[in-house]
Formats: C-alpha cells, structure tokens, sequence
C-alpha cells in the first residue's frame, strides 16, 4: 500500500479561508496564501517583498496593532506567549464597509531575536451586521414593552420570570429593585 504523500505548508495555508500572510520587520511579505491574493487581487510574484498595505488591506502604512507588535519587539518587550509568539488582535473597517478581525502573531527565535510576523484575516461583516441588526431589535423591543400599557411578561422554558414591562409592574406592584423577581433584559 502506498503511503499518503504530506501535503505542503503552502495547501495547508491555502486550503484556509481566511487571508493569511506572512512579513518582515519591515513589513514587506514574505508569504501570503491563496485568500490573500484573492483578496489583493495580486500573485505571489507581485506581493512578495513588498509592504502589505500595498495590497490588503490597502492604507497609509501597517495596521495599528501591527505597529504595537513591532514597537514591543523593537524595545525588547516582546515576549511570547503560552504559543511561543506574541500576539496582537484588532478590528479594522475597510472602506468598502467590510469588517475584519486581525489577529497577528510575532514570531521570535530561540534567542529572541525577530523572525517574522503572520496576520490572519477574518471577515465578521456578516457577523457585525447580526449584532447590529439584534441590538436594533432589543431597542425596539425595550421602546414597544416600555411604552405599551397592557402587561407583558416573559417567561423562560423553566416557567422563569425573564422579563416585565412597566405596566406589569403596575399592576403587580413590583418593581424593577435588585432584589426583584422581575428583571430587566
């Protein structure tokens, strides 16, 4: 039986969804897979050994959290964590209105000395968009209980008091104290 060939380190980035590059201390890329390209519209070929934000995702210069990472790691501050990297985390707004969360790891030798950074890219504009879309119907939801003058209560699936709007307070005379049975929200 023949044994399964190991897949390279590029299929295994690239069989990832989420852009993921690799950069300098200069942060010029050194690696990038398949979802990055697709996302700054390039090749390995035209990305390689220039600055990321040439590409994706397009600015002024590194991302925020970038900078911080590089700064720690400049003034020697960069320890690794329980990974063995130092780790930064952002959200950052593209122009076009997509949302996305960048986690970018340090990579440090065994002395400590610089090695790389990896940036992984995950789109949350659809997730964003969720959160606002429910904080917009608790809003909504508050504004209608609140002002509506028949008693609304909700209860949970242990027949728990989850919820009472004003005019139920009225009417049982409860009210809306820490140590009430009837919580807000």
């Amino acid at each position: 039986m023949e044994a399964h060939p190991i897949p390279s380190w590029d299929d295994a980035m690239d069989a990832m969804g989420h852009p993921i590059f690799l950069h300098d201390q200069d942060y010029r890329i050194l690696r990038a897979n398949r979802a990055y390209l697709e996302q700054a519209g390039a090749t390995l070929d035209q990305v390689t050994g220039q600055p990321y934000w040439h590409f994706f995702p397009r600015g002024e210069g590194p991302l925020p959290g970038c900078q911080s990472a590089m700064a720690k790691v400049s003034a020697g501050d960069a320890g690794p964590s329980e990974t063995g990297c130092s780790e930064t985390s952002e959200e950052i707004e593209l122009p076009d209105g997509r949302v996305f969360h960048s986690r970018s790891y340090v990579v440090l030798d065994e002395q400590g000395a610089y090695r790389s950074s990896v940036h992984i890219l995950e789109d949350i504009t659809d997730r964003r968009y969720l959160e606002q879309a429910h904080h917009a119907a608790e809003a909504k939801f508050q504004a209608i209980t609140t002002a509506a003058r028949d008693a609304i209560v909700l209860i949970d699936a242990e027949d728990r008091l989850v919820y009472c709007n004003p005019a139920f307070e009225r009417l049982t005379r409860l009210s809306r104290q820490p140590t009430c049975r009837c919580p807000l929200p």
